[in-house]
């Protein structure tokens, strides 16, 4: 009767582990019906390889000739093939089309990330965190701009995070008993190696790097394990399955990571900066991208002030974890575990120096700083939390760090999550639609007379014309009526462009006129293909009233 109560006990303790993961998946949920489409990184290539997988009799992608969806530019991606089979063959089995059905495509992304949570979880028990640092750990995550935003797209890091965790989740399963149901580790081991090795690059070095740290480590104990059946079985299958895919892709296409195209092209570079720049560049690039949901619509949901505090709750538990390796006196006894986690660190740092490495490589072929971007290693968390949770003696020490973990967590937590939406579709709204303007021919139309107010309330606060492009920002409202205006009509000098409905939220014009209606005074947009030699003094907004009256909407850079 004693193991079920047991068992029934460790089940209610998961629970608030499990309502957590529901938490983040549905905070992914609302990014992946609130972002449009394209806006996440690189969604829109990496549709395009799901559709290739679609209509390939291997579920692959066409890394000859694969082209992105509504831009017919090759597809720069090169990442193995497994997210866009498995996307490929829901989309098949569902008889889904990439474009109008990405947001339940992005729904399986979500899914990913769930699974990958729930590996995370168990590998934490297989550690021996509390589950207390787990779920701090988990409410971190949402805590994480990038997190949510990146798992509710269409996008091949969910699948790596799942593998990354599924990996370890079967190493600690060794780690913390070598010889109890050792197939069924190593098992979980080749099914995370498999997925990371047919995913993403990335990740694959990472594991090279993590697997020749932890074998050097454990020598004695490698060879012992080696000579069972299990292991060679499971070597076996793993060098089978990577062995086999990677010589067809070399023998189909010359190299084992293959793109139909790339996004820089090859230049020279006259002076180029020298490698330990590029490192300080890549370090500030991450600090300052790190806190941001880092798009082609870049969000900053935590206050700048609070920037400090979210990365003490970045790092205090690697401090801890720091201060515990080499403390003694308050690491508790798990030399198996002090190995893995010794493994894990120092294939983290080799890791970021070879990424560092080859993209400086790549920046003086092409003189484009690339690859400055956080969420390559966001498979890394929560991973990276536990081992100071796992070796810390219980005593004062942990409970202070535990403490003060959650302490910022909540802080970061209550001060960006609840307002990351709102703080999205306000970008949203300021960027506004992009036009496309197309040349045609213009006549005089007669000898027109209309009413104009010579009166009109509003601001252009932002117009900028840049090789074509025109950016207009401001707002305008009907203070006569007290209601919003019919619409704006862009000119170019004397001719007709475009006409663009205000709708944008401006909570400040409705304080400052005291009018409520006036929230929605706001208008953002773009204009591409201009004339090039259009001077942004050539451009004026003619305001059509509901009274059908017409005004023109004064600009303060220019004399009308």
């Amino acid at each position: 009767m004693a193991p079920f109560l047991n068992g029934m006990d460790r089940k209610k303790d998961l629970l608030p582990a499990l309502l957590l993961i529901v938490f983040l998946m549905l905070q992914a949920v609302v990014f992946a019906r609130n972002t449009p489409l394209s806006y996440p990184p690189d969604e829109m290539s990496h549709l395009s390889y799901v559709w290739d997988s679609m209509h390939s009799a291997f579920l692959l992608p066409n890394y000859g000739s694969g082209t992105i969806l509504g831009f017919g530019s090759p597809n720069y991606l090169s990442h193995p093939p497994l997210y866009y089979s498995l996307l490929g063959a829901a989309g098949k089995l569902f008889s889904l089309d990439p474009k109008p059905d990405y947001l339940t495509f992005r729904l399986f992304s979500v899914a990913l990330y769930g699974l990958a949570l729930l590996f995370s979880v168990l590998t934490a028990d297989r550690l021996g965190v509390e589950r207390s640092a787990t779920c701090i750990s988990l409410l971190a995550c949402s805590a994480i701009p990038m997190m949510g935003y990146l798992a509710g797209s269409v996008n091949n890091d969910t699948l790596l995070y799942l593998g990354f965790a599924i990996t370890f989740y079967g190493m600690a399963r060794i780690a913390n008993d070598p010889h109890q149901k050792l197939p069924r580790s190593l098992a979980w081991v080749v099914l995370g190696l498999l997925i990371v090795f047919l995913t993403k690059a990335t990740g694959m070095a990472m594991l090279v790097f993590f697997g020749l740290v932890y074998a050097a480590l454990n020598g004695q104990h490698l060879r012992s394990a080696l000579a069972t059946r299990p292991a060679w079985i499971a070597f076996a299958v793993f060098l089978g399955v990577t062995g086999a895919y990677y010589a067809f892709t070399y023998l189909t296409h010359g190299a084992f990571f293959p793109k139909a195209g790339n996004l820089y092209q090859v230049t020279a570079v006259e002076n180029p900066i020298s490698l330990s720049a590029y490192a300080m560049d890549f370090y500030h690039s991450m600090a300052r991208r790190l806190p941001i949901i880092f798009s082609h619509l870049s969000v900053a949901p935590i206050p700048e002030e609070l920037t400090a505090v979210f990365f003490a709750m970045l790092g205090l538990p690697l401090a801890g974890w720091i201060v515990v390796r080499f403390s003694p006196d308050i690491a508790a006894a798990k030399k198996p575990f002090v190995k893995l986690f010794d493994a894990l660190a120092i294939s983290i740092v080799l890791m970021l120096a070879i990424h560092i490495y080859l993209g400086y490589r790549a920046y003086t072929q092409t003189g484009v700083l690339s690859g400055f971007q956080p969420r390559y290693y966001l498979f890394l968390i929560p991973l990276v939390w536990f081992p100071f949770f796992s070796l810390c003696r219980p005593g004062w020490f942990k409970q202070l760090m535990t403490g003060v973990f959650a302490l910022l967590t909540v802080v970061v937590f209550w001060s960006s999550v609840p307002f990351t939406q709102q703080k999205q579709y306000e970008a949203l709204q300021e960027l506004g639609p992009t036009f496309e303007y197309t040349e045609r021919t213009y006549e005089n139309f007669g000898p027109l007379r209309i009413a104009r107010r010579n009166e009109v309330v509003g601001s252009i606060d932002g117009l900028t014309l840049e090789d074509g492009l025109l950016k207009a920002r401001g707002w305008v409202f009907d203070t006569v009526h007290r209601a919003r205006v019919q619409r704006l009509w862009v000119l170019a000098r004397e001719d007709y462009i475009t006409s663009v409905k205000p709708g944008a939220q401006r909570p400040d014009v409705a304080k400052a006129l005291g009018i409520g209606a006036a929230a929605s005074s706001g208008f953002a947009f773009a204009i591409r293909n201009l004339p090039k030699d259009l001077q942004p003094c050539d451009i004026r907004l003619l305001v059509e009233f509901h009274d059908e009256t017409l005004g023109y909407l004064k600009s303060a850079q220019c004399n009308h």
